[in-house]
């Protein structure tokens, strides 16, 4: 801000031409704290978009997740019924056949 009066400035004139230079001066400064809003604006919109991708993301291991979950219940399910199936297949005299076996072998060893 120039603060020398020019020629034959009058004070009026004076005082105008440094209140325009001040306000210019202040709408520089605005111009500035503008631009860097406007660009914390674009890299705010921006995270927003990544922080969105990522939640949908997320959603979708979840899904991926549940439906595997889903399966493995369904397997351990299959597996249980299979085992308890194999149970009933054994019968009593399977099993008393199989422990005179294992006495037998018992014996031979000794």
């Amino acid at each position: 801000m120039n603060m020398v009066r020019e020629g034959k400035e009058s004070d009026t004139d004076f005082l105008a031409r440094l209140i325009a230079e001040g306000f210019a001066e202040s709408n520089e400064k605005f111009r500035i704290i503008d631009d860097l809003l406007d660009n914390i604006d674009g890299r705010l919109t921006k995270l927003e978009v990544a922080t969105d991708e990522i939640h949908g993301r997320l959603r979708s291991v979840e899904k991926m997740q549940g439906e595997t979950l889903g399966r493995l219940d369904s397997i351990e399910r299959k597996q249980e019924g299979a085992l308890i199936s194999l149970d009933e297949t054994v019968t009593q005299h399977e099993f008393e056949t199989l422990v005179v076996r294992v006495d037998a072998l018992e014996a031979a060893a000794l």
